[in-house]
């Protein structure tokens, strides 16, 4: 664009073409670059920020694109006293300079706009996110569990909730060092995303402990889910942790489906199978009962 502008000022100066073509090639491939730049900043904000923010923030790239294309295209249907040259002080220049000014400063408050909500997003993300591992931390999974217990006392949708635990990690961390404990950590929340589905939440509620929510779940799609995992778990390699031997996990898991319970209760009966599980053995899960049973295999 940038050549095909110059190429035909060039034309315009040497007389081959009217004068009035050396204003439109001059506005045209000034205005090129900010509707480019305003059509790049929509594509790219709009998958970060949504089209809100993609469009208010572009906004004066278009108005200032649009501005110079004008410019170029007044004088095919003026009277041909629009100068080239936009320092010289007509009507149309001094309002398009007015417009920089004004657009300028939009612009710039755009940006800085754009810098506080990728600061205000990144700070969300580290408060509800375990620095380790990556997966949601205590704070951040109880709060995607509230909204999946709300949908539950409101509509009546039930979940499962799983509590996972390292078997024996503590001899992992006293017989290899803690570098070694943490890349256990990491692969194991890796392969915990890698069983769930788009829809479920992993996250970490302790130093060995993990947790995982699964929505609209009912307790067979858990218990398979749970031996799923058992078995991913299984099959890992921790390759950065030295010479650990494979880990296994202890599972506890709860069907929540009845909206007179509250959360606090959930997690205690999630809790109670997982102390089951360690104290049958290790590596299996086992499901929380209803009220007043005991817990059970799956």
């Amino acid at each position: 664009m940038v050549l095909l502008a110059a190429g035909v000022a060039a034309l315009a100066v040497a007389g081959a073409l009217p004068t009035v073509w050396l204003n439109f090639a001059g506005s045209a491939g000034m205005a090129w670059s900010p509707l480019r730049a305003a059509g790049a900043a929509v594509r790219g904000l709009h998958r970060k920020y949504g089209a809100a923010v993609a469009w208010s923030c572009s906004v004066p790239l278009w108005i200032l694109g649009g501005l110079l294309a004008l410019r170029g295209l007044t004088p095919l249907w003026g009277d041909g006293r629009l100068s080239v040259r936009l320092d010289v002080p007509n009507p149309f220049n001094l309002g398009l300079m007015f417009a920089f000014v004004v657009l300028g400063l939009m612009l710039n408050a755009g940006l800085c706009s754009m810098v506080v909500l990728r600061l205000v997003r990144r700070l969300q993300h580290l408060s509800q996110h375990d620095a380790l591992t990556g997966v949601l931390n205590r704070r951040g999974l109880e709060q995607a569990l509230q909204q999946e217990h709300d949908r539950l006392r409101r509509h009546g949708r039930p979940y499962a909730l799983l509590t996972v635990d390292v078997d024996h990690f503590k001899r992992i961390n006293d017989e290899r060092g803690h570098a070694a404990g943490d890349a256990v950590l990491v692969g194991l929340a890796a392969t915990l995303r890698e069983g769930c589905r788009a829809l479920d939440r992993v996250g970490r509620t302790g130093g060995e402990e993990f947790a995982l929510l699964l929505p609209e779940a009912d307790l067979a799609a858990a218990q398979a889910a749970a031996a799923r995992l058992l078995d991913a778990v299984r099959a890992s390699v921790h390759g950065e942790a030295g010479d650990a031997p494979r880990i296994t996990v202890s599972l506890g898991l709860v069907l929540a489906d009845d909206p007179r319970e509250s959360l606090n209760e959930v997690w205690r009966r999630a809790d109670a199978a997982l102390y089951a599980a360690k104290s049958g053995g290790r590596d299996r899960a086992v499901t929380a009962p209803g009220r007043g049973s005991a817990a059970a295999p799956a």
